[in-house]
């Protein structure tokens, strides 16, 4: 931006001012017509009172001799810019383990995925480098107008989010496992939990699960059961219909099988290799290599089948961003129901917050009616003693209302700012269908939908306003 101009009589020529930018980054010239049988300010006329005003850097001379010649008169005409400087980028950090996007399954010649040479939960000893920041860097300087130097900003510098048994180093570029255990990664923060081992099965052998730190299971969760922690999970077999619940990420080089009674919710990722009749809930992406059969799904972020031969098949998926599949329903015309949610978890709190800001402002109009009637009573001794402890808390509503509702306009105010953020931000939200979509299939954005009664080939799925927008789909849209 460059900011509100000032105008300069530093002119050498009476028909030329000369407008420079509060923050001179930029020049205005306007050259005033000339009186009846004079000659127009020449090239270098103009370039001379620019030089007397100070501005010796950025001038366009093309654009003061085309503006000369088109006889641009009486009006301003930005004439020199300066370099805008560069703004530095911001701190980087290399994990010394594995993250999620680091973690590739391997596929078959078949196209389908196994997990079972992944080693989901990590160890850490005691005293191990866990990540290594990068600070930020300076931003390339530019120039103004009058040839100064203008410093580019240093580049965001973005702390550790680190959590328990981690710490970070004096010179704040390392974060260092304080105990031996478990790696632990979600939403960036890095915490370090112990391992609980059940060698075997989780059955009447070993009973239900309520414990802190991550579990690592050798063999199956048996129908039943229940397993509730606060860090990650890890099953090397497969889950049966039971009851989960994970403050991390959970992974199962198997699958998850029932008769559509088991739960499985994780804050973090949830991996696995195949699913049918189960209810599957995580806080950010749901992955699966081979299918999902007849489940209903939600992720806060993504779901993604990873294999080149992928299938959804029955059931509901739902996902905040993107839901990504080989297959989209079945040849059979299996009813299959897609969602892609167009309202942000900010936009579903500022909903809240605004009705019941409304509320109370109706509650409180409410309320100075009724205190008016009884205090008109009280002042003529007419008030009943059963209404006198009624009167007692209306008041006291009446005197924390405005705190409350200042509140809410408090709290609404950092959500707006948090949802033009990542407006800002924001990805494209789609359904990509990378080989078939059969009859049968509901794609729906919101409220928005769009039914196939016939199969589609290769493509992705938009909204635009109030309608589903299918496309063609290559990898790199």
């Amino acid at each position: 931006m460059s900011g509100t101009p000032t105008t300069t009589e530093s002119s050498t020529d009476k028909n030329v001012k000369v407008i420079l930018a509060k923050d001179k980054m930029a020049a205005s010239v306007v050259i005033q017509q000339p009186p009846s049988g004079e000659a127009p300010p020449s090239v270098d006329s103009i370039i001379s009172s620019l030089n007397a005003a100070g501005v010796v850097f950025g001038i366009n001379e093309d654009l003061i001799r085309s503006s000369i010649n088109e006889k641009k008169y009486d009006q301003p005409i930005k004439i020199a810019d300066g370099t805008v400087p560069e703004k530095g980028h911001p701190s980087t950090f290399e994990y010394n383990f594995e993250t999620e996007k680091s973690m590739k399954p391997v596929e078959d010649d078949q196209g389908k995925i196994d997990y079972r040479a992944i080693n989901f939960i990590q160890n850490a000893a005691e005293g191990d480098v866990l990540v290594v920041k990068t600070p930020p860097t300076a931003g390339e300087p530019g120039k103004n107008i009058l040839g100064e130097e203008v410093l580019g900003t240093v580049g965001r510098d973005i702390p550790f989010k680190n959590g328990k048994n981690t710490k970070i180093s004096e010179d704040g570029a390392k974060l260092i496992a304080t105990a031996s255990g478990a790696i632990v990664i979600l939403n960036d923060k890095v915490w370090v939990n112990d391992i609980t081992p059940i060698n075997g099965d989780l059955d009447f052998n070993v009973g239900n699960i309520n414990t802190k730190g991550s579990v690592r299971i050798s063999g199956n969760i048996k129908a039943g059961f229940s397993l509730e922690i606060d860090g990650d999970l890890e099953v090397n077999g497969n889950v049966e219909n039971s009851n989960i619940k994970v403050k991390g990420n959970i992974f199962i080089k198997g699958g998850l099988i029932g008769e559509g009674n088991g739960k499985v919710f994780a804050d973090g990722d949830i991996t696995f290799k195949f699913a049918e009749s189960q209810h599957i809930t995580a806080g950010g992406s749901i992955f699966a290599g081979d299918e999902m059969i007849n489940c209903q799904i939600k992720a806060g972020n993504k779901v993604e089948l990873r294999s080149k031969v992928g299938k959804i098949v029955g059931g509901h998926i739902i996902a905040q961003n993107e839901v990504k599949t080989a297959f989209l329903g079945s040849d059979a015309g299996i009813t299959t129901h897609v969602t892609i949610i167009t309202e942000t978890p900010s936009e579903q709190e500022i909903t809240k917050v605004n009705q019941e800001i409304k509320r109370l402002n109706e509650d409180g109009e409410k309320i100075k009616k009724a205190l008016l009637g009884m205090y008109k009573l009280q002042m003529e001794n007419r008030l009943p003693e059963s209404q006198e402890e009624t009167l007692k808390k209306l008041e006291a509503f009446n005197e924390t209302l405005p705190g409350n509702l200042e509140r809410l306009e408090a709290h609404r105010k950092l959500l707006l700012e948090e949802e033009e953020k990542k407006e800002k931000e924001k990805e494209k939200k789609s359904i990509i269908v990378t080989n078939m979509i059969y009859p049968g299939v509901k794609a729906s954005f919101g409220n928005v939908y769009k039914e196939f009664l016939d199969e589609e080939g290769r493509c992705e799925m938009t909204l635009d306003i109030n309608h589903v927008v299918i496309s063609p789909y290559t990898e790199s849209n």
